[in-house]
């Protein structure tokens, strides 16, 4: 049996941020495993708890009407190579567990469907995909709460998939939401959804893990007490549609570590993505933001970085109609010390950017800013945008020691 780590350690300065945090689940045998008798749809009744992990491996399962405590132990849904298992629980169902496996092992598929006021609450954490390939749907106020980690796309070769839609269905953990760890993962939160991180949502975390996220449609939120990190260490993408909403309380990065790549979509009227303390649109990594057609993004009065650190790269477009993003500083190329950093800012087609204090264009040695009103230079004019200052005073522009250009390439 495999050793199971509800963590990524993808990178020394992130394991050293986090330390003792990073708890091991240890893997253990299934073997003895209490499994649903019937092959028909069942209603588990309330009474003593099961004595072992229930698992669900090769037939469908239900959970309906009444509440079903597994006394701490774990669930397996999709245990074995070649099993396609199903388990869902609704109509009131309350299932409460340890931690959840779905999708255990390469080549086991695993589906938990939780709907109509059905509940799964575990206490350990919860994998969507761990070797194999699994799915979650939470839908028509279903709720799903780990008390730890919910993982998506754990091991390498595993694919998860999250799906979380409709006003009052709900997936909260009390730590962090990773999603693309190893391997590929995808969360949807899709017409008044909701998802809850108590810590950090990671997007792309561990090096060869993709992670794609999408909010969209009106009431959709997604929201980290902490972090949101699109391409930790490897490959994250975060679309804000339709009026979707993203916050996070404190930082949003955008390719955080070296070699990763982050890039973040808020489009259309309505749709928000808020970064409580600062955003950094390629940390170490390489970062992209587009907010486009009436997208608003708020960096709540904090800095925007555009290319931060050694290596980095960072782009920010702004264009369209109603789209618009806000800071209290903006800073495009910050600082390197042992290598290039380079940051762009492109403003277009009536897109607006406010900054409440200055931008930054170049700011220490080794940085290039480059900020276009319309297009870069060499492309096809753009209709401009507008750079403004709090409450549409001039904006402030200040050239580092750096290399800092502004280029005028509009209609």
């Amino acid at each position: 049996m495999r050793s199971i780590s509800a963590k990524s350690t993808s990178t020394s300065s992130e394991a050293g941020r986090r330390g003792a945090s990073r708890r091991a689940i240890a893997g253990r045998s299934l073997l003895g495993a209490a499994l649903l008798a019937s092959t028909a749809l069942i209603a588990l009744p309330a009474g003593p708890a099961f004595a072992d992990d229930l698992v669900v491996d090769g037939q469908d399962r239900e959970v309906i009407n009444k509440p079903v405590d597994l006394d701490g132990d774990e669930v397996i849904v999709g245990r074995s190579p070649g099993s396609d298992a199903t388990l869902t629980i609704s109509d009131g169902g309350e299932l409460e567990s340890g931690a959840g496996y779905i999708g255990f092992d390469a080549g086991a598929k695993g589906t938990v469907t939780v709907s109509q006021g059905g509940s799964w609450i575990a206490d350990g954490a919860i994998f969507v995909g761990v070797f194999g390939e699994g799915t979650l749907n939470v839908s028509k106020g279903g709720f799903v709460k780990s008390y730890d980690d919910i993982v998506i796309g754990y091991g390498d070769g595993s694919t998860g998939t999250v799906t979380v839609s409709g006003k009052g269905s709900q997936l909260v953990a009390g730590d962090d939401i990773t999603v693309g760890n190893y391997g590929e993962g995808t969360l949807n939160v899709l017409d008044g959804g909701y998802v809850y991180a108590a810590d950090d949502v990671r997007i792309g975390d561990a090096d060869g893990g993709t992670g794609t996220v999408t909010v969209s449609g009106k009431d959709a939120r997604l929201i980290a007490g902490d972090d949101i990190l699109v391409g930790a260490a490897s490959e994250g993408t975060l679309n804000v549609l339709d009026g979707g909403y993203v916050r996070a309380d404190d930082n949003i990065f955008l390719g955080r570590f070296s070699g990763s790549t982050g890039t973040v979509t808020v489009s259309g009227k309505g749709s928000r993505l808020i970064a409580g303390t600062g955003m950094f649109v390629g940390s170490e990594g390489e970062g992209t933001l587009n907010v486009l057609d009436g997208g608003y993004v708020l960096v709540d009065d904090s800095v925007l970085y555009i290319g931060e650190d050694d290596g980095s790269n960072g782009t920010v477009t702004v264009s369209g109609s109603g789209s618009k993003l806000r800071a209290g500083k903006i800073i495009v190329g910050d600082e390197g010390v042992a290598d290039t950093v380079e940051g762009t800012l492109t403003i277009s087609r009536g897109g607006i950017v406010e900054v409440e204090n200055e931008i930054y264009l170049g700011n220490y040695d080794n940085a290039q800013g480059t900020l276009n009103i319309g297009a870069a230079s060499g492309e096809k004019a753009q209709a401009a945008g507008f750079l403004q200052g709090a409450d549409g005073a001039a904006a402030t522009i200040v050239f580092g020691i750096g290399d800092g250009t502004i280029v005028f390439n509009h209609t």
